[in-house]
C-alpha cells in the first residue's frame, strides 16, 4: 500500500490547528510540498480546465489573488502582507483538499481528528481557566475567546452532524461522540460568545428539521435541545448572562467607525490585518480630521479605545479590502449557497450527509456569525475552508467510492 505523506501531514495539521502555532505552520508547509510532489500529474491544462474543476479553480484563484492586489494597491504600508499571507495559507489548503484523492472514510477520520484535538485543547483551556482564575476560556492556538468560541462551535456542529447521520451505528460509537459533545457544550455555553451561539443554534434547528429522523424523533431531539437551553438558563451559564445583560458590545459605534474608515479608502481598503492600527482612537481622530468629519459622543469608538477590528465580517471586508477586494467574499458566498442547494438532494447516504452538514455549519458560522464577528480568518477561518473543501471533494471531485 502506497504511503501518502500529504494525508499524514494533513492529519498533523488538523490536530495542531487549535493546539500549536509552530506545528501548525510546519505541517502546513510540508503538506503543500508533499501534495505538489504526489499530485504533480494534475498540473496540466486538461485537468485544471476540466469542466467539473474550472469553477472551483477560478473561485480559489480569486480568493488568493485579491489579497495580493489589496496589499499592492492599498496606500498604507503596515501588516497588509501578513494579512494576505493568512488568506493564501487557507486558500492553498482548501484548493489542494478539493483536488485530493481522499476517500470519504479518510475524510471522516480527519473530522474525528479535528474533534479529538478540540477536546484536548478545550480541556487544557478549562484547566487554565480554573487554575489561573482567568476570565475567559480560550483554545490555545486560536486565542481570543470569541475566536475560540467560533472554532469550538464549528467542532460541536461536526459532532452533531455525525450523530444525526450515523445515529443507526453502534451504541458505543454514538456514546464516544456524546461524551465530548457534553464537555464541549458546557465550555461553549461558558464562553459567553453570542455571535458564535446564534449560528450553532440555527444549525441545530435546521439540522433536526432536515435530518432523516422520523417526526417523532425530530420532536424528541428538539425537546432535548430545549431542555439543554433551560438547564443553561437555570444554571446561570455564561451565555445566559451575556444575553440577559443586553450589552451591545459597542457594535453600533464600531459600525459607524467602520463606515468612516471605508470612506477613507473605499477601493482597496486599508489592508488586511491593519485594522488594529485604525481602530485606535488617536489614529481614528486623525482619519476624521483628514475627512473633515466631526466626532460625536457615543457615535464612534470612545476616547481611549484601542480595538482591533470591526466585529463584523462584512464591514471588516469593506474596511480592509475595499469594494474591489471584497469581490472574492461575495463570490464565495454565492458559490457556497449554490453548492448547498445543489447538493442537498444528493446527500442521500450517511457520509455525504455528514459532509453536507459540516459545510452548512461552516457557512452559517461564517456568514451569519459574520454579522456579529470577524469569522473568516486565522484558525477558525481555516477550519471553515477545510469543511467547505470536504464538501466540494466528497460531492464533486472524486470518483472513488467509500470503503
Amino acid at each position: 500500500m502506497k504511503i501518502r505523506f500529504s494525508y499524514i501531514l494533513l492529519h498533523i495539521f488538523c490536530f495542531s490547528l487549535p493546539l500549536s502555532e509552530a506545528i501548525k505552520n510546519i505541517s502546513w508547509f510540508l503538506f503543500i510540498i508533499t501534495w505538489i510532489i504526489e499530485n504533480r500529474h494534475k498540473f496540466n491544462k486538461k485537468y485544471i480546465f476540466k469542466e467539473k474543476n474550472i469553477q472551483i479553480n477560478i473561485l480559489f484563484m480569486i480568493i488568493m489573488i485579491m489579497p495580493l492586489f489589496v496589499a499592492i494597491f492599498c496606500k498604507f504600508k503596515m501588516d497588509e502582507w501578513d494579512g494576505a499571507w493568512d488568506v493564501i495559507r487557507y486558500g492553498t489548503l482548501g484548493w489542494m483538499i478539493c483536488h485530493s484523492s481522499l476517500r470519504s472514510s479518510e475524510l471522516i477520520k480527519l473530522l474525528v481528528n479535528l474533534i479529538a484535538s478540540c477536546v484536548l485543547t478545550s480541556c487544557l483551556g478549562l484547566y487554565e481557566h480554573f487554575d489561573n482564575g482567568s476570565r475567559h476560556i480560550e483554545l490555545n492556538s486560536v486565542g481570543h475567546v470569541n475566536h475560540s468560541a467560533i472554532y469550538l462551535g464549528l467542532v460541536i456542529c461536526i459532532l452533531l452532524s455525525q450523530l444525526l447521520s450515523f445515529r443507526k451505528k453502534s451504541f458505543f460509537r454514538n456514546l464516544l461522540l456524546v461524551i465530548p459533545l457534553i464537555l464541549m457544550g458546557y465550555i461553549f455555553f461558558e464562553m459567553s460568545a453570542r455571535g458564535a451561539f446564534v449560528p450553532v443554534f440555527m444549525y441545530i434547528l435546521i439540522g433536526i428539521y432536515l435530518s432523516v429522523l422520523s417526526w417523532k424523533s425530530k420532536f424528541v431531539s428538539f425537546s432535548l435541545f430545549l431542555i439543554v437551553l433551560c438547564v443553561a438558563y437555570l444554571c446561570n451559564s455564561g451565555i445566559s448572562q451575556k444575553f440577559l445583560s443586553k450589552s451591545d458590545g459597542m457594535r453600533p459605534q464600531l459600525f459607524n467607525t467602520s463606515l468612516v474608515l471605508f470612506k477613507y479608502s473605499p477601493y482597496w481598503g486599508i489592508g488586511l490585518e491593519n485594522c488594529k492600527y485604525f481602530y485606535n482612537y488617536d489614529k481614528f481622530v486623525d482619519v476624521c480630521k483628514e475627512l473633515e468629519i466631526t466626532i460625536h459622543p457615543n457615535t464612534y469608538i470612545p476616547k481611549g479605545a484601542n480595538l482591533h477590528h470591526a466585529h463584523n465580517l462584512y464591514m471588516q471586508s469593506l474596511v480592509e479590502r475595499g469594494i474591489l477586494g471584497s469581490v472574492s467574499l461575495i463570490l464565495l458566498i454565492l458559490y457556497w449557497i449554490k453548492k448547498l442547494f445543489q447538493d442537498y438532494k444528493q446527500a442521500n447516504v450517511d457520509h455525504l450527509r455528514v459532509f453536507w452538514g459540516c459545510s452548512l455549519a461552516a457557512f452559517l458560522m461564517v456568514f451569519i456569525g459574520g454579522i456579529f464577528n470577524t469569522t473568516l480568518h486565522h484558525e477558525h477561518g481555516t477550519l471553515c475552508i477545510i469543511l467547505f473543501a470536504f464538501h466540494i471533494l466528497s460531492f464533486h471531485h472524486t470518483n472513488e467510492s467509500d470503503e
